[in-house]
Order: structure tokens, then C-alpha cells, then sequence
């Protein structure tokens, strides 16, 4: 396996060095972002920011739904330990005294 992920990373490299080579004299005339702006910037780098940021919000993503489902596994643990707790104290009463308190 990791001979596998080896080969794999090396492939994307030269792609991505062969991506970089190709398009190095592209230029990008303006850039507005609402509050900044910036002229004559490399493609290269252009994509490399917006992979960062792309990378960056899913990261965010990716922590908050890690948060909501520690929460959940959590309430689940409780819930879990109150039925468990349930079930012993019922095993340990007699069918008798179950029926007994029915009535």
C-alpha cells in the first residue's frame, strides 16, 4: 500500500510540475476581492491560493461535522448507559414482583 500512495504522489507531482511549466507565462490581469485587488498575477499562483483556500474551508467543514458527531456519539454513550442500567435492574427483579407492581 505504501508503495501504492508512493507512485500516486510522484504521478501528481509531475503532473502538477508539468501544469506549472506550461502555463508559467499566463498572467491573471486583475484580481478584485472587494476589498483588495491585485494586477498581474502568475496563474500559477492564483491557483495555488484558491487550493489553499479551498483546502482551508473544508478543513473548517470537515472540524465542525467532527464536533457535531463526537456530540452525538457522546449522548449516544448516555443513553446507552441509562438502558443498560435499565436492563440490569429488571434482571434483577423476579417476574412476581414485576407483575405485582402493575397492579
Amino acid at each position: 500500500m505504501l508503495v501504492y500512495n508512493l507512485i500516486i504522489l510522484i504521478l501528481g507531482l509531475i503532473i502538477l510540475s508539468a501544469f506549472f511549466y506550461f502555463n508559467s507565462g499566463n498572467i491573471v490581469p486583475t484580481i478584485n476581492l472587494g476589498i483588495y485587488e491585485k494586477s498581474n498575477l502568475p496563474i500559477n499562483l492564483v491557483l495555488f491560493w484558491t487550493f489553499l483556500a479551498g483546502i482551508f474551508y473544508g478543513l473548517l467543514f470537515a472540524i465542525a461535522q467532527e464536533f457535531r458527531l463526537r456530540k452525538r456519539l457522546r449522548r449516544l454513550k448516555k443513553e446507552f448507559s441509562d438502558l443498560q442500567d435499565e436492563l440490569n435492574s429488571l434482571r434483577q427483579e423476579t417476574i412476581d414482583s414485576i407483575f405485582k407492581k402493575k397492579e
